[in-house]
């Protein structure tokens, strides 16, 4: 579950309009666009639909870690 939506922002930088997921930056365009404004929900909605990871696929090992492992 998604604690908050991330939010449509203005790039100043860029100077056009981005949202940011999973830690990625996706530009949308010239800021407050229609065109910027339908990538977003369209982008929000890909990643509100995905799967989240599940956390069984990553059980530990029952062997411990050597240090040349670790390292």
């Amino acid at each position: 579950m998604v604690s908050r939506i991330p939010s449509y922002r203005y790039h100043k930088a860029r100077a056009c309009a981005v949202v940011t997921l999973g830690g990625r930056n996706h530009y949308l365009g010239k800021y407050d666009s229609p065109a910027s404004r339908e990538k977003y929900h369209r982008l929000i909605a890909e990643y509100l639909s995905a799967p989240l990871p599940s956390l069984a696929a990553e059980s530990p090992s029952s062997t411990p870690l050597t240090i040349t492992e670790l390292i």
